[in-house]
């Protein structure tokens, strides 16, 4: 049979990946990552919530007790005027049908950055995010028990920041879930202030009772109140 001619840079690679293999060398496993539902574990504790409004944050810092509120109206494909809003319970179902696999993960995507941009989020930091959106806290399950990847374009971006942020900067996010009625940032995510043209609303809330982990759920939680989690 003929031989096809074959670039001496196809040899070069394989010869480069022969020698990593033959060399076999050891390479660092990830961390032991401390799993619990103390908020005194965390850096920072985030509720968030979305809805065909805009999106809400409470932010809690729990060394300072300092407690901010966020808020933005969605601008964009997720904006009112688009797609006119829901007029009734059922319309409100129908939207979160179609748009809250999209809203809640890029809420709590937009939260996360803005709070690094401004400083607040830091290398070596822990975080806990809690949402309402039960498909970004089981996400968790996935992907060697750390993380997932699902069809949601927003989903993805997420986790892709957050794997970013764990690998180069140590900064840990956890996803924990709470009933929406019980989301202290639920109430943020339907009132919205129109006046800030799209812009993140910042608001000092300190003082504020919050929920806490206790009362979440996190499919990286044993049955026991903690576990050690091997990424």
């Amino acid at each position: 049979m003929p031989r096809f001619p074959t670039s001496p840079r196809v040899y070069e690679h394989l010869q480069r990946t022969t020698s990593v293999l033959a060399a076999n060398e050891y390479a660092p496993i990830a961390p032991v990552i401390r799993v619990t539902a103390e908020d005194r574990d965390y850096d920072w504790v985030i509720y968030t919530d979305a809805s065909d409004r805009g999106w809400g944050a409470i932010c809690q810092n729990t060394h300072t007790q300092e407690v901010i509120a966020l808020q933005k109206e969605w601008m964009d494909e997720l904006q009112c005027g688009t797609y006119r809003g829901p007029t009734d319970e059922y319309q409100a179902f129908l939207f979160n049908k179609k748009h809250s696999a999209h809203a809640e993960p890029r809420a709590a995507r937009e939260v996360l950055e803005y709070l690094k941009e401004i400083g607040r989020l830091v290398a070596g930091m822990r975080v806990a995010l809690v949402t309402d959106h039960e498909a970004i806290v089981r996400a968790q399950r996935k992907l060697n028990g750390f993380g997932g990847i699902g069809r949601g374009t927003d989903l993805n971006l997420l986790y892709e920041m957050v794997y970013n942020w764990f690998h180069w900067d140590h900064l840990l996010v956890l996803f924990f879930y709470l009933p929406g009625p019980q989301n202290p940032a639920d109430q943020l995510s339907r009132v919205i202030d129109s006046s800030n043209c799209g812009e993140i609303r910042r608001v000092q809330l300190n003082g504020r009772q919050l929920p806490t982990l206790r009362n979440c759920y996190c499919p990286l939680l044993e049955r026991e109140v903690e576990s050690i989690l091997w990424g």
